[in-house]
């Protein structure tokens, strides 16, 4: 697999996009009660 600065840019917001939706307080699958 090769890497190019927009796939490597690409993966880094998703992955930045997972870790804010999974600290935010608005969302109750990954905040048990």
């Amino acid at each position: 697999m090769v890497w190019n600065g927009t796939e490597s840019m690409c993966v880094e917001q998703i992955a930045s996009h997972h870790q804010i939706k999974h600290t935010t307080p608005l969302a109750p699958d990954t905040r048990t009660p």
